[in-house]
């Protein structure tokens, strides 16, 4: 009998072309969530644990229990150069003890791998060490409990954080205000919104610099048939 199969591993992906990294590189998420009709962003939940949070590279995604690891070290073996490590918990935790899915050791592994910034909606622990290794990390909270390394788990398969469903080789950035997942299919449609978002952005910087006391198009929203004016 064939043993059962404890972990997916999945190298079958492609890549986003670094000219496409390079378009959202510095970019502010809020900019790119606005370009993709407000509706891009991971949840809120996830939030910098790191100093260094500025980033934007292809995902190289795993699933795994919330407790165990195994998973996020076998991907270190697909990992390329520019990688997004991007964790999702299969299980829901919160009748569990709390327990970190990576510390500085494995995220230290990482940044040797090339991966330029991890991402979970589990837990992290080491948030000192982390920040020595310099490299973006966001997680939904911190526990100095550390996983086991049994399985079961995947690495390069389809995964689900809130929403959205991520794949690998899709575009993910962070920045202060949290994550942003672009689905490869969205990548020229986002860049070409982006041109609209930043013209707008100018816009309202420059009326903010001349001291206008609201933004040009509120007096005529104002007038609008939905809004009633109540009369004393």
């Amino acid at each position: 009998m064939e043993p059962q199969k404890n972990l997916r591993l999945s190298s079958q992906f492609t890549r986003l072309p670094q000219a496409d990294i390079d378009a959202f590189n510095g970019l502010p998420v809020g900019w790119i969530s606005d370009a993709l009709d407000r509706q891009s962003a991971l949840p809120h939940t996830i939030k910098p644990v790191t100093q260094k949070t500025e980033f934007a590279g292809s995902a190289l995604t795993v699933e795994t229990p919330y407790n165990d690891n195994l998973a996020i070290y076998a991907a270190l073996s697909i990992a390329r150069p520019g990688d997004v490590l991007v964790i999702a918990i299969s299980d829901d935790n919160s009748a569990n003890p709390s327990c970190s899915l990576c510390g500085d050791i494995l995220a230290g592994f990482a940044k040797n791998a090339g991966i330029v910034a991890i991402v979970t909606n589990g837990l992290v622990r080491d948030k000192m060490g982390l920040d020595n290794v310099n490299i973006p990390v966001f997680a939904a909270g911190l526990s100095p409990n550390a996983p086991v390394k049994k399985g079961p788990g995947s690495c390069g398969l389809d995964i689900q954080i809130g929403d959205r469903i991520i794949a690998s080789g899709d575009l993910i950035c962070g920045d202060d205000d949290g994550i942003v997942h672009i689905a490869r299919a969205q990548i020229e449609q986002t860049r070409k919104g982006l041109v609209a978002v930043a013209n707008k952005e100018q816009q309202m910087d420059k009326a903010l610099q001349t001291g206008a006391p609201q933004p040009d198009w509120l007096k005529a929203r104002l007038t609008e048939e939905d809004i009633d004016w109540q009369k004393n």
